[in-house]
């Protein structure tokens, strides 16, 4: 299961404190966990009808820049999940069917500005590389192992980091800020 809210933003602002979306200065786009997503067969998070297993068409962007994501093609389309433990939510079941969703094309990172990219989710588990935000064919970025996160921006080449002294946990939810 991944739950999954993310926000993009073009300045690196955030006020001190909690972080709030409200916070963050030149924000472009928010999804926010289970909020605004749209099933294949109609169902819609906000209105607690989504049915377990269903294709998910779209998830609305919360920031008011109207920067929606959605997928068209069936066999990509991510799921809904309503029986997780915690809550049910996005579910990209694995590597092999591409599932995910295409930001509008008007959300745009430039490598020479300054930018912040926050996730909060969590792994079933570290299997295989596990992509965060992707273009196209190529991931931006992934976690490929339990320690280590690949970074690509401006087609300049893969930057790995390595955590020297944790160790991220399987069905464990963090906050994987950019």
């Amino acid at each position: 299961m991944l739950g999954l809210g993310i926000s993009l933003s073009s300045s690196g602002t955030v006020s001190s404190g909690g972080i709030a979306p409200s916070d963050i200065s030149g924000l472009d786009a928010w999804f926010k966990v289970n909020t605004g997503i749209v099933g294949k067969d109609g169902g819609a998070s906000d209105d607690g009808d989504m049915a377990d297993n269903e294709d998910i068409n779209s998830w609305a962007d919360q920031s008011g820049n109207d920067r929606h994501a959605s997928q068209s093609t069936d066999s990509k389309k991510p799921h809904w999940e309503t029986d997780a433990a915690d809550f049910g939510g996005l579910h990209w079941p694995d590597d092999v069917a591409d599932t995910h969703l295409n930001l509008a094309s008007n959300v745009s990172i430039n490598a020479n500005q300054d930018f912040t990219v926050m996730v909060r989710m969590k792994f079933a588990n570290f299997d295989t590389a596990q992509g965060l935000v992707a273009s196209g064919p190529q991931d931006v970025i992934k976690w490929t192992t339990n320690k280590r996160v690949a970074v690509i921006l401006g087609g300049e080449g893969v930057t790995e980091f390595e955590e020297a002294s944790d160790t991220l946990a399987a069905d464990t939810y963090y906050i994987h800020s950019f």
